[in-house]
């Protein structure tokens, strides 16, 4: 699977074992100009499921990575929605210094950004640890 991009949400692990994971209501942004998802409305689903659902454990955040299409699968589990995007930031930093350096034009800053990204992807794919 690729992860074409990752999303955080929140989720309560019910009485039998089940999570569920919850969006909330989406609203209005003006900073973006259409209806968003947000955290704050999905920890309120969160909590409102949790209260018509006695025996539910406490309120965890799960980061996802999605592949662009119908797949999505759970990367890990968090105790607070920063932590999680922390981690997702982690994640996301190596590829937005590439990024940034192709579109600043600064082909040594580029080269070296490549060189990083072939690090981490030699250093990740295989079971041996320098």
């Amino acid at each position: 699977m690729v992860y074409r991009h990752y999303e955080i949400r929140p989720c309560v692990e019910d009485d039998t074992g089940a999570t569920c994971n919850l969006v909330g209501e989406q609203q209005w942004s003006d900073e973006i100009g259409d209806y968003v998802c947000t955290a704050e409305a999905a920890l309120a689903a969160a909590e409102e499921y949790r209260v018509k659902h006695p025996g539910c454990g406490d309120v965890f955040w799960t980061l996802y990575g999605h592949d662009g299409e119908e797949l999505t699968q759970a990367i890990g589990d968090f105790v607070s929605f920063a932590a999680a995007m922390e981690v997702m930031n982690s994640i996301l930093a190596p590829m937005a210094e590439a990024r940034d350096a192709i579109r600043t034009g600064l082909l040594s800053t580029a080269l070296s950004c490549a060189d990083d990204l072939d690090d981490i992807i030699n250093q990740s794919t295989n079971e041996l640890r320098l």
